[in-house]
């Protein structure tokens, strides 16, 4: 069996974390609009939450998302 980087079997753990965030349907009524045709619910925002937290808890690699934002590295260095 091939071992899998570390960064890797976090990754396939938050995409199980995150489906059951958005099966539970936690927040999907709570919906703010971020344009004219864009909108965002409160489960958008726990699951990148979710991510966030654990990736920076681990690593302390920026996470860079479409609902909260953050920055690329200048410097080439990781990131999620």
């Amino acid at each position: 069996m091939t071992s899998m980087r570390p960064e890797t079997s976090a990754a396939i753990d938050l995409v199980w974390q995150a489906l059951a965030l958005a099966e539970a349907g936690t927040g999907a009524r709570e919906i703010t609009s971020k344009g004219a045709r864009d909108i965002v619910t409160a489960t958008d925002v726990a699951v990148v939450d979710l991510i966030r937290a654990r990736i920076e808890s681990l690593w302390a690699y920026p996470v860079v998302g479409e609902e909260r934002g953050g920055e690329v590295p200048e410097d080439g260095s990781p990131y999620w």
